[in-house]
């Protein structure tokens, strides 16, 4: 009875190393007032292991994903709107039983009518001829 009892739990050990988990934790920021941002759909991604998340954020600008591989690297996206220009973050691997913490800043789309731009310059580049 001993040595099946050992063998259980030995099994339940060595499971848990091999499925050990990690999260991420996001938070949204408009880039010019730092406010945070509700109700922005966030995209979690590793092409490593081809996961693909999406959350929505909640009244604080917070997403949370729980229950990730540690194995490849992710990043965070964020696709765009009408206010918003589309941004990500670099990537990065995540640690077992760990929290990882990422920042995006949302920065707003603007657009100006130009008129007209001229741009004339002479190249400062020269080919030398004379002792080449």
């Amino acid at each position: 009875m001993k040595k099946i009892l050992f063998s259980f739990w030995l099994s339940i050990a060595a499971a848990t190393g091999l499925f050990a988990q990690g999260a991420v934790e996001v938070t949204v920021y408009d880039l010019l007032t730092l406010e945070p941002l509700e109700q922005v759909n966030i995209k979690l991604i590793n092409n490593d292991i081809g996961l693909t998340l999406e959350k929505s954020t909640n009244d604080i600008g917070q997403v949370r994903f729980t229950g990730l591989a540690i194995s490849g690297n992710y990043y965070v996206s964020f696709e765009g709107d009408q206010v918003y220009n589309a941004t990500s973050s670099e990537s990065f691997s995540l640690r077992s039983n760990a929290v990882r913490s990422v920042n995006l800043l949302l920065p707003l789309k603007i657009s100006e009518q130009l008129e007209e731009v001229i741009v004339k310059t002479e190249s400062p580049t020269r080919i030398n001829t004379v002792n080449a």
